[in-house]
């Protein structure tokens, strides 16, 4: 592979990345509105059945790797 192709997958990688920040961004401030309104809803911050969901989907996408990432992301977006 020539280093021009390397260089051209690198700047895509840079590029994904770049757009993974801005979603998780965008998840962190989603969260932390619905722990906000759960919290005065007088129920708790956290749905644990939800979060099972999200641990059991990124698992099934991504294998037992994919456990560790929902667990980072969900530390992440927990309205700190």
């Amino acid at each position: 592979m020539p280093l021009i192709d390397v260089m051209v997958d690198q700047s895509e990688i840079d590029r994904l990345d770049e757009a993974l920040l801005t979603l998780i961004e965008n998840r962190q401030a989603l969260s932390v509105r619905i722990q906000q309104q759960r919290i005065g809803a007088g129920s708790s911050r956290v749905d644990l059945a939800h979060e099972k969901a999200v641990f059991q989907r990124y698992e099934k996408a991504l294998g037992s790797p994919g456990v560790s990432i929902a667990r980072e992301l969900l530390y992440l977006c927990g309205g700190r």
